[in-house]
Protein backbone atom coordinates (compact mmCIF):
# COMPACT_ATOMS: atom_id res chain seq x y z
CA UNK A 1 0.00 0.00 0.00
CA UNK A 2 1.33 3.24 -0.98
CA UNK A 3 0.49 6.86 1.18
CA UNK A 4 -2.47 7.22 -0.68
CA UNK A 5 -4.12 4.11 0.30
CA UNK A 6 -2.83 2.94 -2.95
CA UNK A 7 -1.94 -0.68 -3.11
CA UNK A 8 0.81 -2.23 -6.34
CA UNK A 9 0.59 -5.39 -7.95
CA UNK A 10 3.72 -7.24 -7.16
CA UNK A 11 4.71 -6.97 -10.94
CA UNK A 12 4.46 -3.47 -10.64
CA UNK A 13 6.23 -2.92 -7.25
CA UNK A 14 10.08 -3.20 -9.32
CA UNK A 15 8.62 0.47 -10.82
CA UNK A 16 8.54 2.74 -7.96
CA UNK A 17 12.51 2.25 -6.50
CA UNK A 18 15.49 3.30 -8.47
CA UNK A 19 17.72 0.73 -9.14
CA UNK A 20 19.84 2.21 -6.10
CA UNK A 21 17.20 1.40 -3.82
CA UNK A 22 16.74 -1.93 -4.94
CA UNK A 23 20.07 -2.57 -4.01
CA UNK A 24 19.91 -1.24 -0.60
CA UNK A 25 16.81 -3.00 0.11
CA UNK A 26 18.08 -6.52 -1.00
CA UNK A 27 21.29 -5.74 1.02
CA UNK A 28 19.12 -4.77 3.99
CA UNK A 29 17.12 -8.17 3.88
CA UNK A 30 19.98 -9.98 3.17
CA UNK A 31 21.81 -8.87 5.87
CA UNK A 32 18.76 -9.04 7.99
CA UNK A 33 18.54 -12.41 7.46
CA UNK A 34 22.27 -12.72 8.28
CA UNK A 35 20.63 -11.15 11.62
CA UNK A 36 22.51 -7.96 10.96
CA UNK A 37 19.62 -5.60 11.70
CA UNK A 38 19.26 -1.89 11.31
CA UNK A 39 18.48 -0.82 14.94
CA UNK A 40 16.78 2.65 15.61
CA UNK A 41 17.14 3.72 12.39
CA UNK A 42 20.93 4.18 12.35
CA UNK A 43 22.96 1.59 13.08
CA UNK A 44 24.18 -2.29 12.09
CA UNK A 45 23.43 -5.13 15.30
CA UNK A 46 24.80 -8.64 14.87
CA UNK A 47 21.69 -10.37 16.55
CA UNK A 48 22.99 -13.85 14.49
CA UNK A 49 21.98 -16.48 12.93
CA UNK A 50 19.92 -17.72 14.15
CA UNK A 51 18.87 -14.34 16.17
CA UNK A 52 19.46 -14.61 19.54
CA UNK A 53 16.37 -12.65 20.80
CA UNK A 54 17.64 -11.43 24.37
CA UNK A 55 21.26 -10.83 23.16
CA UNK A 56 22.22 -6.94 23.83
CA UNK A 57 25.16 -6.38 20.84
CA UNK A 58 26.34 -3.60 22.84
CA UNK A 59 27.61 -5.29 25.70
CA UNK A 60 27.83 -8.61 24.17
CA UNK A 61 25.33 -10.37 26.88
CA UNK A 62 22.50 -12.08 27.03
CA UNK A 63 18.97 -11.09 29.18
CA UNK A 64 17.63 -13.34 31.07
CA UNK A 65 14.97 -15.17 28.71
CA UNK A 66 12.07 -14.65 31.79
CA UNK A 67 12.64 -11.25 32.99
CA UNK A 68 9.50 -8.86 32.72
CA UNK A 69 8.78 -5.06 31.72
CA UNK A 70 8.09 -5.18 35.58
CA UNK A 71 11.47 -6.35 36.80
CA UNK A 72 13.60 -4.93 34.23
CA UNK A 73 15.10 -2.37 36.13
CA UNK A 74 16.78 -4.73 38.24
CA UNK A 75 18.67 -6.06 35.16
CA UNK A 76 19.57 -2.86 33.30
CA UNK A 77 23.10 -2.16 35.45
CA UNK A 78 24.12 -5.92 34.38
CA UNK A 79 22.67 -6.10 30.69
CA UNK A 80 22.37 -2.67 29.59
CA UNK A 81 19.57 -0.94 27.95
CA UNK A 82 16.49 -3.33 27.36
CA UNK A 83 15.78 -1.33 23.91
CA UNK A 84 19.13 -3.21 22.66
CA UNK A 85 17.43 -7.16 22.77
CA UNK A 86 13.56 -5.81 21.81
CA UNK A 87 14.65 -4.03 18.68
CA UNK A 88 14.38 -7.41 16.68
CA UNK A 89 11.11 -7.96 18.66
CA UNK A 90 9.88 -5.28 17.00
CA UNK A 91 10.47 -7.04 13.38
CA UNK A 92 12.15 -4.16 11.42
CA UNK A 93 13.57 -6.91 9.63
CA UNK A 94 10.22 -8.41 8.30
CA UNK A 95 9.39 -5.27 6.35
CA UNK A 96 13.12 -5.65 4.75
CA UNK A 97 12.21 -9.42 3.66
CA UNK A 98 8.95 -8.29 2.26
CA UNK A 99 9.85 -5.97 0.34
CA UNK A 100 12.73 -8.04 -1.22
CA UNK A 101 10.05 -10.73 -1.56
CA UNK A 102 8.37 -7.92 -3.70
CA UNK A 103 11.28 -6.84 -5.62
CA UNK A 104 12.40 -10.41 -6.66
CA UNK A 105 9.14 -11.53 -7.74
CA UNK A 106 9.15 -14.11 -4.91
CA UNK A 107 12.74 -15.19 -3.90
CA UNK A 108 11.84 -18.05 -0.96
CA UNK A 109 14.68 -17.31 0.86
CA UNK A 110 12.59 -13.80 1.85
CA UNK A 111 9.25 -15.97 2.33
CA UNK A 112 10.99 -18.79 4.49
CA UNK A 113 12.68 -15.84 6.53
CA UNK A 114 8.96 -14.75 7.50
Amino acid sequence: MLGGGEFVHRKEYNNIFSEEQKRIILKEADDAIDGKIKCFSGWIADFGSPYRWHYNPKRDIEWPSDVSANTVHRYENDCGDIKMPWEPNRFPQLHKAVRAYMLTGGDDKYADFF
